[in-house]
């Protein structure tokens, strides 16, 4: 006797005791069912009649298991047998006959070790059954499992599928998700912000009835003189007009009449903006002002909203290139910035390995300082001056500063820009070293004798070669300097102009400066100093020994254009006598040099080579930026000619790693384009500031005009300075 109710267990394996082999699904099958040859298996353990099992697999195009091959009787013995529960298997309805006075047939085990038969059972007792279909589907791509594959071969989609094959899915049951979703799946809709519902055809913004609650849903605007929160995007509401949208946010700027108290606002010309306000300053007022302009222009509602044309998604854009924005930068408190009509300073290099960056800053004019611990200097002087102050001594009569290089940081406070600026030339180009390429320096040595194209090479090898300042050519694109070679006339008596001269680091004994002033106090003399300007015009006095040679000295370097100098020197008794005023001396360090001569004169026991200096040298040519020819006296300019926007350039050393007659250590002169981008965007909040309207001198990236095969650091000075005893 068989059971009327049955029990059936998704956990029971598929495969149990009794030798089952697991059967796996495959590709010529529906999803669920199992393939025993070319034949699909469907086994739906819901217990149901007989009339419905019929039905429940015509239904699925596939028809009640009748066992008509040995094969097809093996397969459900052995699904029986996977689905017994202890001793009780549940036996099947199949197709062996119909129906007999009320009975049908059922399929089922003996034992569950013993044969299986086939019974009589009532037709309307429950039990489960197994479709069957052919493996073969005769429909585009099985259907893609979306549909069902009929007896006319086509494929009867599910709901929300459509298509040959049923691949495409729609939401024509969801109105197509309306105007405000998309279909994303069958009968999926996703809703833009503001809408909900099966459909998207309901917003969710009406129930709020403040701009500040309204605001902070998603897909929701306030409209203010309309007084409702409407679903909507950035720029205006889905399905009508408003001219005082909020989206983002609940605020506006100017005033507040044409808007209701639902709206804040910010007063930048009254709190921000304003100076007598303590809190005021340039931070705060370039934020206002670039949320200001984020607001439309046009107030025909009294009441601004946010513009975003402007400023899209609700982000401020800042306006960087503001014409005046670079001005108001914010320094520190603790900043000085010293003019050079107010007091000339002067920078003292220290270049032991300890203290390497670190500099003595030197004044005679009373400077007042902050009295904070650390405080920076800033000046325009002696080719840039920005550094930090950590020791301070006031000795007879001159200031001193210890100090050591400041950063951007150290210095400015606030800045927030982005402009086009030019920068400043610090000093004056003419007293900048033109050493050549090493490859180039000893082509010129090798060539020594030799003719270039009517050019003789002139190796300098006297060891009193000295410089002095040239002129200004107005002959290419930018302005060329000149500097003058000046040698004793025995040395020089076959140089001529056109010709090549070159020396090395060795022979140069520095620029030759002026002695304008000498200060003498207990400890220490100091001769203050400019560089030479030559011409045929000037007087030219014997060249005296400089304090260099006569005593432990610190050479500083300074003044607007960096052409001045310092010369503190040890009192001592000295076997020679001292410079005076007038005297001139030799002052600044100088490099080796290449030049070509485009003029020369004698003056004092000494010959005056002009020369321009040379890029490049082979057997048949001597490239410099201009010929030699054009350099004519009347297209000079005036010495003090300022080269903002133009060129200036920047002093470094080279170190080369072959060896070479020369020392290791060689300038080398390169060119930067000076109108440059500069961004800056330092912010703080401390509210005390200094405010000054300058434009900010940087440091920018440099090209080389000539292919420099050299390690690149900052310059340094090589001799050994000594401080004064006040330090």
């Amino acid at each position: 006797m068989y059971p009327n109710h049955l029990v059936w267990n998704p956990e029971i394996q598929e495969c149990g005791r009794g030798g089952c082999e697991p059967q796996e699904a495959s590709d010529s099958c529906p999803l669920g069912w199992l393939q025993n040859k070319m034949v699909c298996y469907l086994y739906v353990g819901g217990a149901q009649n007989f009339t419905q099992a019929r039905a429940s697999c015509e239904g699925q195009y596939s028809m009640l298991v009748n066992l008509a091959t040995k094969s097809e009787r093996a397969f459900a013995i052995s699904i029986l047998r996977s689905r017994a529960v202890g001793e009780r298997s549940f036996g099947i309805w199949t197709e062996t006959w119909d129906k007999e006075d009320g009975k049908c047939p059922l399929f089922n085990l003996s034992s569950i070790a013993g044969n299986a038969h086939i019974y009589k059972d009532d037709c309307f007792s429950l039990s489960p059954y197994i479709c069957k279909r052919s493996a073969v589907n005769e429909c585009p791509n099985g259907c893609t499992y979306n549909g069902r594959c009929g007896k006319d071969k086509r494929c009867h989609c599910n709901r929300g599928w459509e298509g040959k094959d049923c691949s495409v899915y729609h939401c024509r049951d969801r109105n197509k998700c309306g105007q405000y979703g998309t279909c994303v799946g069958p009968n999926q809709c996703r809703c833009q912000p503001g809408w909900q519902g099966r459909a998207c055809s309901v917003s969710y913004c009406p129930v709020y009835s403040t701009c500040r609650s309204c605001t902070e849903q998603p897909g929701c605007g306030w409209c203010d003189h309309k007084q409702r929160c409407l679903p909507g995007h950035e720029s205006q509401p889905w399905r009508e007009q408003c001219g005082t949208w909020f989206y983002h946010d609940c605020f506006s700027v100017d005033t507040h009449m044409g808007c209701s108290s639902q709206v804040e606002y910010i007063g930048c010309d009254y709190r921000h903006r304003n100076s007598t306000i303590r809190y005021s300053n340039d931070e705060l007022c370039h934020r206002c002002r670039d949320v200001e302009a984020c607001f439309i222009d046009d107030i025909s509602y009294s009441c601004r909203q946010w513009d975003m044309r402007k400023c899209p998604n609700g982000l401020v854009r800042q306006v960087y290139n503001h014409g005046d924005r670079a001005l108001d930068t914010t320094l520190h408190a603790h900043v000085k910035v010293i003019k050079p009509g107010n007091a000339e300073f002067y920078v003292c290099p220290i270049s032991n390995t300890e203290q390497r960056g670190h500099s003595i800053l030197v004044t005679r004019d009373k400077v007042k300082y902050p009295r904070s611990k650390d405080f920076v200097i800033v000046s325009k002087q002696a080719g840039g001056i920005m550094h930090k102050v950590y020791a301070t001594q006031e000795k007879g009569t001159y200031q001193y500063f210890a100090a050591v290089r400041a950063s951007l940081e150290d210095v400015i406070q606030y800045a927030n820009f982005n402009q086009i600026v030019p920068v400043r030339s610090l000093m004056d180009d003419r007293t900048l070293e033109h050493v050549p390429e090493e490859r180039i320096f000893k082509i010129a040595y090798m060539w020594e004798g030799a003719a270039i194209r009517g050019s003789l090479v002139h190796v300098l090898k006297d060891d009193h070669v000295f410089k002095c300042l040239g002129h200004w050519y107005n002959v290419t694109i930018r302005p060329v300097a000149s500097q003058y070679i000046v040698l004793r006339q025995s040395m020089s008596k076959h140089i001529n102009v056109c010709d090549v001269v070159v020396s090395g680091e060795s022979q140069g004994q520095g620029f030759l400066e002026d002695i304008e002033d000498i200060v003498t106090e207990s400890e220490a003399v100091t001769y203050h100093a400019k560089v030479k300007t030559c011409c045929q015009a000037m007087s030219f006095s014997p060249i005296a020994v400089s304090p260099v040679s006569t005593s432990n000295t610190m050479y500083c370097h300074g003044g607007e254009q960096n052409d001045r100098s310092l010369h503190i020197s040890e009192s001592v008794n000295q076997e020679t006598a001292p410079p005076v005023v007038g005297d001139v001396i030799p002052g600044r360090t100088s490099g080796a040099f290449l030049g070509q001569v485009i003029s020369r004169f004698e003056k004092g026991g000494y010959i005056f080579l002009e020369c321009i200096p040379i890029q490049d040298l082979n057997k048949d040519t001597v490239l410099t930026s201009a010929p030699y020819t054009i350099f004519h006296p009347d297209r000079r300019l005036n010495n003090q000619i300022s080269t903002d926007g133009i060129f200036t350039s920047l002093k470094k050393e080279a170190v080369f790693e072959t060896t070479s007659v020369l020392r290791k250590q060689l300038s080398v002169d390169m060119n930067i384009v000076v109108t440059a981008g500069l961004q800056l965007h330092l912010q703080s909040t401390v509210p005390k500031a200094q405010k000054i309207g300058i434009r900010l001198d940087a440091t920018v990236d440099y090209n080389m005009n000539n292919s420099y095969e050299a390690l690149v650091r900052n310059t340094e000075f090589n001799e050994d300075h000594y401080a004064p005893r006040a330090f």
